[in-house]
């Protein structure tokens, strides 16, 4: 008899709304503990809303969210996020290792001074995402792939449970997407769970193990072998995208 994995997130009946135009719209979505899950769909489809939601940075019409079984609010101490590269003001005056250094603030008092544990924690967060050498320039120096790596750098420093990442990937260069990718498989093999809004099929068929497809509301979540069908892509990107995906 086939096992039911252990959802660490589970939305249902979820919808959202900007002056009365609903973006997301009674959409389900439910990721595994300890997989990689991406969120699929087009441009405008709703993904980085669902995110947002998630993480109680967008507030819902209608539906329910739960984390391990209980709210954001009982749980966010346990999550970790990755924003898209373009909201952030990169020309704030701030290095690398400090940018590093916020990921230990929640295990701070008020108050209180980041002491030598969080920074060796910080540190290493660094080296995992091979940017130690940069630790001291400022982010306004770095590539776009280095950038997101700092940032995922911050999000490991957390020592989260769940991480959230929001197009990890636009932009970047392939030894940064490579890096990031092994450490997203590493993540997932120390019993991590690991959720990100992603774009392209053909990585998402290599490396991600669950899939959900949004295109306003959900069209498939599952396994990935069994979700990215072709009349699944095609319901939720349109034909065109289904003859490309022939291809890869």
């Amino acid at each position: 008899m086939k096992v039911q994995p252990t959802y660490a997130v589970v939305v249902k009946d979820l919808t959202v709304a900007y002056d009365q135009n609903p973006v997301l719209w009674d959409a389900d979505f439910y990721a595994p503990a300890a997989s990689l899950t991406a969120i699929v769909g087009p441009n405008g489809g709703g993904k980085s809303t669902l995110l947002k939601s998630i993480l109680g940075l967008i507030h819902p019409a209608t539906g329910s969210i739960t984390i391990l079984q209980d709210s954001y609010e009982h749980k966010k101490d346990v999550i970790a996020y990755v924003p898209q590269k373009n909201s952030v003001d990169w020309n704030f005056p701030i290095t690398v290792f400090d940018v590093v250094l916020m990921g230990r603030y929640k295990y701070l008092d008020w108050m209180r001074r980041p002491k030598a544990h969080d920074k060796d924690i910080a540190y290493e967060a660094l080296k995992q995402v091979n940017m130690h050498e940069y630790a001291n320039r400022h982010i306004n120096h770095l590539s776009g792939g280095q950038q997101q790596r700092i940032f995922l750098a911050r999000a490991l420093a957390q020592e989260a449970l769940i991480y959230f990442m929001d197009e990890p990937f636009v932009g970047i260069d392939t030894t940064s997407e490579d890096t990031i990718l092994e450490l997203l498989q590493n993540l997932k093999t120390q019993g991590k769970t690991i959720i990100v809004v992603h774009h392209n099929l053909q990585r998402v068929q290599q490396y991600f193990d669950w899939t959900a497809l949004i295109n306003i509301s959900h069209v498939a979540i599952g396994p990935t072998k069994e979700v990215l069908t072709l009349q699944n892509i095609a319901t939720t990107f349109g034909q065109s995208t289904m003859l490309e995906t022939l291809h890869l």
